[in-house]
């Protein structure tokens, strides 16, 4: 018996050996520029892609081979996390200046909606792979034939990566939605959302057209951009202190919703019917992070007002705060970027931060804004949030914690009570404007027309998002309105 344990683990070791020495020529194959590993996935004579999340393009799914990893082990692993396709790797296609291609067959065939988008993709239901809303936006089955260099990762390797490889087409199974595969209360709202949307393709051009310029107004209307925008007017009127509570309130819904949209993994309506997507939002959707900063952002400004100006009225405009808040939720629904479960949880989410918040305040905590006007406090938060981005590698906290440390840096500044002397309202607004636009602007067309890394990408997308907060709260500082 000791005898035939100790010729099992000499041929256990042998074999293990054996695989190891091999591991090590394959990797020894490769040139050492070669530091990725893809898979060349065709169906019906087209080919799946991934649309970056970071980079804005397209690429072969793939990543970066680690230490003590096959190539081949690679291409499976990362193929199944950006596209939740399992694969068998099978003969390799090619190798370009930085990565080697393998031909890659799906063991249960590619599933594909049916409907193709406007560039005639169709889009793959892979809203259960693991960098889904993290590094990759879409999954696409598309033609080869028809993408333009310019929109892939490598635009210089696109010919040896993507064109000319003669393999086999995997089994593709076309589906006309994925219903079925939604959770029992979803699958009760998409015929809802199908429906309305029906109603809206059944207008005229361009009644259609305007309607969709009105909600999609409506629903950016709490996105983080537009806030930016709004902060110099809400601090013209409402003061330095004010601001800095509200940046905080903002910060908190953001970093929740962030965190609970990561954890549950709901994805939004057009995930499961690629037809219902009239807007465009990456990442998961429950709750709805923009219904959530509707009620914080215009619950607090109208608690504000109420508490500060009588004239103004505890009830004369609670109708129309209403009706702020439910335009924006339905508005996202009619879009498919969210279930109207996803709505009601943002909205109630939104109201259990704001009315906490609210009622620190009236126990007269005469440290918080001591403690809100801390730029040490805010240090603290900008830390943890760069933890909370490396952790979840999530682009959204990235952005979060980019304006955390403009809002830091300019906190100095915001708490001055001696202000520039030179122009009002009416010029220094349109100018801080002015210079968000323009920081966005050149942000998005270096990206677009330029090709980075996936890390190079995250760093100008964030540096973007720092830049534009730190001119809101130094340059546009306006002398405050005295009532």
């Amino acid at each position: 018996m000791k005898f035939l344990f100790i010729v099992f683990i000499s041929v256990f070791s042998a074999l293990y050996s054996y695989v190891a020495s091999a591991e090590k020529v394959l990797l020894e194959k490769l040139a050492p520029n070669i530091k990725g590993a893809l898979c060349y996935i065709q169906a019906d004579d087209q080919v799946v892609f991934v649309d970056e999340l970071l980079t804005k393009r397209l690429s072969l799914p793939g990543g970066t081979i680690e230490d003590n990893e096959s190539p081949k082990v690679t291409a499976k692993r990362e193929t199944w996390e950006e596209t939740g396709i399992i694969v068998s790797v099978l003969e390799e296609l090619v190798q370009t200046e930085t990565a080697v291609v393998y031909h890659c067959q799906p063991d249960s065939g590619v599933v594909a909606f049916s409907a193709q988008n406007a560039k005639g993709y169709h889009v793959l239901p892979g809203w259960y792979a693991p960098s889904y809303g993290l590094e990759v936006s879409q999954v696409y089955l598309a033609n080869p034939n028809y993408i333009s260099k310019k929109e892939y990762r490598y635009p210089e390797q696109f010919k040896s990566q993507v064109l000319n490889h003669d393999v086999n087409n995997a089994p593709v199974y076309y589906i006309e939605s994925a219903v079925s595969a939604a959770p029992f209360y979803h699958q009760i709202e998409l015929p809802k959302i199908q429906l309305l949307q029906s109603w809206i393709n059944e207008l005229s051009p361009m009644l259609k057209h305007s309607f969709l310029n009105v909600i999609h107004g409506l629903n950016s209307s709490s996105s983080f951009y537009i806030l930016l925008l709004l902060l110099p007017i809400i601090y013209f009127f409402l003061g330095a202190n004010f601001t800095v509570k509200l940046n905080f309130l903002m910060l908190i819904s953001f970093t929740i919703v962030a965190l609970l949209q990561l954890g549950l993994k709901f994805p939004r309506p057009y995930a499961y019917d690629p037809n219902l997507n009239l807007g465009s939002l990456s990442g998961f959707g429950s709750p709805s992070l923009r219904s959530t900063v509707a009620v914080v952002w215009s619950s607090y400004i109208y608690h504000h007002l109420t508490k500060s100006y009588k004239e103004f009225g505890r009830y004369k405009y609670l109708l129309s705060l209403l009706l702020i808040i439910l335009a924006q939720g339905f508005s996202s629904v009619a879009l498919g970027l969210n279930f109207s479960s996803d709505v009601v949880f943002g909205y109630v989410l939104g109201a259990f931060i704001v009315s906490n918040f609210i009622r620190i305040e009236s126990l007269g905590y005469t440290q918080l804004p001591v403690i809100l006007g801390d730029s040490k406090f805010w240090w603290g938060c900008f830390i943890i949030l760069v933890v909370l981005s490396w952790y979840t590698h999530s682009l959204l906290f990235g952005y979060i914690s980019a304006a955390t440390l403009g809002f830091t840096m300019s906190l100095v500044f915001l708490k001055k009570d001696k202000m520039e002397g030179w122009g009002g309202l009416s010029i220094k607004l349109p100018l801080t404007w002015c210079l968000i636009l323009m920081v966005s602007y050149l942000y998005q067309h270096t990206l677009l027309s330029n090709t980075y890394s996936s890390s190079t990408s995250y760093f100008l997308q964030c540096s973007a998002w720092f830049a534009m907060t730190f001119i809101v709260f130094t340059f546009g500082r306006i002398k405050q309105y005295t009532h």
